[in-house]
């Protein structure tokens, strides 16, 4: 029974992030003519500045027995206690409530990256479905992954008309 009471909360769990996070479009930030090496340098600057930023992360956590169950439930008859649906809802919603921080927290960091190119001159865009499809082709943190993001952020053209 706890088990399934457990997996119907993580389905769930899975179910409201994934219905957060629709698939939007793809931004990215560019400044006409930048260089390569100065592209590649703000965007590592303006990314540890965001990693380093002090967020409120989550404090709280429970702690749980060798069977995955929380602290002090080991030799409770599961099946028959009533007060164990309560505090696996109460686990949920703490859960939930981790996730909605984290996410809260990864915003904030984003929005002091974001700051930071914006202080640098940098502006975002939108890049348009085929530009969209050829960045998913390309494995995140490769050099052909970097070069591309550079050879559009940086084409006048490209910022001109895709500028948000």
């Amino acid at each position: 029974m706890r088990l399934l009471v457990m997996g119907i909360a993580a389905a769930a769990l899975a179910a409201c992030a994934t219905a957060e996070a629709p698939a939007g479009p793809v931004l990215s930030w560019g400044k006409p003519n930048v260089t390569l090496e100065r592209y590649w340098l703000d965007s590592a600057e303006c990314t540890l500045r965001g990693a380093q930023a002090e967020r409120n992360l989550p404090t709280a956590t429970m702690s749980m027995d060798r069977q995955g169950g929380p602290i002090g439930m080991e030799n409770r008859d599961i099946a028959s206690d009533e007060s164990t649906i309560s505090l696996n809802d109460s686990i949920f919603r703490a859960r939930q409530n981790e996730m909605r921080q984290l996410r809260e927290d990864e915003n904030g960091r984003q929005d002091i990256v974001n700051q930071c190119l914006t202080e640098r001159d940098y502006r975002p865009y939108r890049l348009t479905a085929d530009q969209a499809a050829r960045l998913a082709t390309l494995r995140d943190g490769s050099t052909q992954r970097r070069r591309y993001l550079h050879q559009l952020g940086s084409d006048p053209a490209v910022l001109h008309a895709q500028s948000l």
